[in-house]
C-alpha cells in the first residue's frame, strides 16, 4: 500500500510540474508588473509641472505656462476631458512628448507607465482635438472685399482680390541625427520652413507646415499653390 501511495504522490508531483511548465509557456498565471517607476503617473506629471522649468522644456519642448494654457484650452472648449485614470494634462503630455522627440510607442510606454494601447488611444484623441482646435485660429477669408482695400483709393480696385499677406518663417525643429541635414537651413539652424497667410486683422487664413528647413521659399510656395489647386 505504501508503494502505491508513493507512486501516486510521484504522479501528482509530475502533474503539478507539467501544469506549471505549460502555464509558463502559455503565459498563464499571476502577471508581473511591467512598469516599476518610483513616481506614479500622477506624481510624474505633478513633478513635471511644479519642478524645474528645464524639465518641462526638455521633455515637451515648451514651458510650463504654455503647456498648461494648451491643456486648459482643450478642457475649456470641451475638446478633451479627464478620464477615470488619466487627466487632460497627462493626455497632452503623452501627445506632445511623442511629437517633440518623434518617439516610438514603446519608449512612451516606459516614460508614462502605460500600455501601448493606452498610449496609442490618447495620442489619437489629442491629435483629433488639435485638428478641431484649428478652426478657432485658422479663419477662412470672407467673400467681400476687405475694408482696408475698399476704403483706400490707392488700393481699390487694383487689389480687390487681396485677402492679406503671405510670408514664410522658420520654426525650430528637433529631429533625429539622420534627418538633420534636410532640416538644417541656410543659417545652419534645424528648422521647418512654414508658409502662412494672414488677413488684415492678423488672423491666419492658411498654414502649410512640414517642409524641411533646407527647402527654398519658392519651392514651399509652389507646393502650396499645387495643394490648393488640387483640392
Amino acid at each position: 500500500r505504501m508503494a502505491k501511495e508513493d507512486q501516486f504522490m510521484m504522479f501528482l508531483a509530475k502533474c503539478v510540474l507539467l501544469v506549471s511548465i505549460i502555464g509558463k509557456y502559455l503565459g498563464i498565471g499571476p502577471k508581473e508588473r511591467v512598469y516599476r517607476s518610483i513616481l506614479t503617473r500622477a506624481d510624474f506629471i505633478k513633478d513635471l509641472i511644479e519642478g524645474h522649468f528645464r524639465g518641462c522644456y526638455d521633455l515637451l519642448r515648451m514651458n510650463v505656462g504654455c503647456f498648461l494654457q494648451l491643456a486648459d484650452e482643450m478642457k475649456t472648449r470641451g475638446l478633451l476631458t479627464d478620464s477615470r485614470t488619466i487627466k487632460v494634462e497627462e493626455q497632452m503630455a503623452i501627445f506632445v512628448f511623442t511629437l517633440a522627440h518623434n518617439e516610438r510607442n514603446i519608449v512612451v510606454q516606459n516614460r508614462f507607465q502605460h500600455s501601448g494601447e493606452t498610449i496609442s488611444r490618447y495620442f489619437n484623441k489629442c491629435l483629433k482635438a488639435c485638428l478641431r482646435l484649428g478652426k478657432y485660429y485658422v479663419k477662412q477669408a470672407g467673400k467681400g472685399v476687405p475694408q482696408e482695400i475698399s476704403s483706400n483709393p490707392l488700393f481699390y480696385p487694383w487689389f480687390k482680390d487681396c485677402i492679406g499677406a503671405i510670408d514664410g518663417t522658420h520654426i525650430p525643429a528637433f529631429v533625429s541625427m539622420e534627418d538633420q541635414p534636410r532640416y538644417r537651413n541656410r543659417k545652419g539652424v534645424l528648422s521647418q520652413n512654414i508658409l502662412a497667410v494672414v488677413d488684415f486683422d492678423m488672423n491666419f487664413q492658411y498654414v502649410l507646415a512640414g517642409w524641411e528647413g533646407s527647402a527654398s521659399d519658392s519651392r514651399v510656395l509652389r507646393n502650396a499653390i499645387w495643394e490648393r489647386s488640387s483640392n
